[in-house]
């Protein structure tokens, strides 16, 4: 066998396997999305014109139309892939965002709940350690967590049993799981 009749063979073959899935994917339809569906048949449509490009430039010698067509397949398969690559990294980031977005929202939910518990264990101590802390008229809020509180003043002492640190340990919300029946 020469060398050309290998390639003859070859691209035989090769463009009866991009056809055989042209007509798969057209009939089995085996994505659930549309434009996924659509994508896979513009793409191995593309790649037959390649091969089928390749034989008739065997049959007809370089003929410039066939290779421009040749091309123009190959960068059309590309672009497709590219642009749906792209987009569907565009969704993911999105995604990724809004789930990092939904942790931070979580995060200063807890830090309030853990700022309430710190205030709440706080005891002046120029009054002694039984007395209750005075009320003040100049309650404040923090911004980045829409807590109200006193305003941490020098004769404030730390908690001494910390819930704070319980808290800010403790995971996120998630669902429960329940114990599966023997």
């Amino acid at each position: 066998m020469t060398l050309q009749s290998n390639s003859w063979t070859q691209l035989a073959s090769v463009a009866a396997v991009q056809a055989i899935q042209v007509v798969y994917v057209i009939s089995a339809r085996p994505y659930l999305e549309r434009g996924l569906q659509w994508l896979e048949v513009l793409c191995h449509l593309s790649e037959l014109v390649i091969f089928l490009g390749a034989i008739a430039s065997m049959v007809w010698g370089n003929v410039l139309v066939i290779n421009i067509a040749m091309i123009g397949g190959f960068f059309l398969c590309i672009t497709l892939l590219l642009l749906s690559e792209t987009y569907r990294m565009v969704i993911s980031v999105r995604y990724c965002w809004a789930m990092l977005l939904e942790y931070i929202a979580w995060r200063r939910k807890a830090v309030g709940v853990v700022a309430e518990a710190i205030i709440a264990e706080t005891v002046p101590t120029a009054g002694g350690e039984d007395e209750e802390p005075e009320a003040s008229n100049e309650d404040i809020t923090l911004p980045a967590f829409g807590v109200p509180h006193q305003p941490f003043r020098s004769e404030y002492k730390r908690p001494r049993k910390s819930k704070a640190l319980a808290l800010i340990l403790q995971q996120p919300p998630s669902v429960a799981q329940e114990p599966h029946a023997a």
